[in-house]
């Protein structure tokens, strides 16, 4: 009996052993699969991370090259700008150099032009001063004597002769002076002068224009002595004739001119008046300036050719005074000379 119960017993503790080590086995491979599951789930974990990385990695990449390629557009675009600016200087300075040295070679010319004709004045100052002004000088003394050797009433002819002459003469002497003017040769012989003798005697030689127009020139001088200052009594004089002269032309027939010369202070003030058709604004604003021709015409049929007042008052400012005039259309002209005495 104790054999087959130890047989058993053996046999039962195999089977256990068996059953145990199935167990053990199945376990061990359940151990192992859920080992092998935790390892693949790491590996998965891993591999999404390494790509996550990747995928980072990727995109900086990407950015990366998206802004290397933006910083080449800009500078392939800003070189373009930069080159085309470029050229756009070059090109302006190719034709500002063009254009500057055209300018030269015009204005090369243009001295050259103005040196030729500043020598050809001076050629017609010359030939204005000894073949024309000597010989009309000449012509109406020769004539004057003629009148005067003459019995009888003046000859209305020689008398035209006279007027045309002076008229002539006055033209010359004046394109003189504005050539003299203009090239700054125009000098003043100042000394000790009484500026209403100038005036007198001035007046003296317009009387004769007057008269041929009936008109009334009344000159109101100051007392003696009053009127003494340093001056060129040649050209003041040529001032008041000119004046004068205007006035009397501007002035109808039968009408009245006045000149006054009073001192105010240390200023002698020459007041020429006349009873003339007066000046417009506009003729007033070119008044002293060259060649200019007035609106008003003169009464008389006399000639204006536009010189007389502009040199009146270059005389005047290098005396270191004023001309201008007060006017208005219809009631006649004043032409207010003043002149410092210190």
């Amino acid at each position: 009996e104790f054999e087959p119960a130890l047989s058993f017993q053996r046999l039962a503790t195999r089977e256990r052993e068996s059953l145990n080590g199935e167990r053990a086995r199945i376990h061990a491979t359940e151990l192992e699969v859920h080992y092998g599951l935790i390892r693949q789930q790491e590996t998965i974990a891993k591999l999404a991370a390494e790509r996550s990385l990747q995928t980072a990695e990727l995109r900086a990449r990407e950015a990366e090259l998206a802004r290397a390629s933006t910083l080449r557009r800009v500078l392939l675009f800003g070189g373009l700008a930069a080159a085309t600016a470029l050229a756009t200087i070059i090109a302006l300075l190719r034709s500002r150099l063009t254009t500057e040295r055209r300018l030269r070679t015009e204005t090369q010319a243009a001295r050259e032009l103005a040196e030729q004709a500043d020598a050809l004045k001076t050629r017609f100052i010359g030939i204005a001063s000894h073949d024309i002004r000597g010989p009309l000088t000449n012509i109406l003394h020769l004539v004057a004597d003629i009148q005067s050797e003459r019995p009888g009433p003046p000859d209305s002819r020689i008398e035209s002769v006279i007027s045309e002459a002076q008229r002539v003469l006055s033209l010359v002497q004046d394109l003189l002076d504005t050539a003299a003017l203009e090239t700054g040769r125009l000098d003043l012989n100042r000394k000790l002068i009484d500026f209403s003798d100038t005036v007198r005697n001035a007046l003296a030689t317009q009387r004769w224009q007057a008269e041929l127009k009936r008109q009334q020139l009344t000159y109101h001088e100051p007392p003696p002595g009053l009127a003494q200052f340093s001056g060129d009594s040649d050209r003041l004089s040529q001032v008041v004739s000119n004046l004068a002269s205007n006035a009397i032309k501007f002035t109808p027939t039968g009408k009245a001119i006045t000149v006054d010369l009073n001192l105010h202070g240390a200023v002698l003030v020459l007041r020429v008046r006349d009873e003339g058709p007066g000046l417009a604004p506009a003729d007033i604003e070119k008044l002293f300036r060259p060649f200019n021709r007035l609106s008003t015409q003169p009464t008389g049929r006399e000639t204006s050719h536009g010189l007389g007042l502009s040199i009146a008052h270059e005389i005047v400012r290098l005396h270191g005074g004023t001309i201008r005039v007060e006017s208005n259309p219809g009631r006649g002209s004043v032409f207010i000379v003043e002149l410092p005495t210190a």
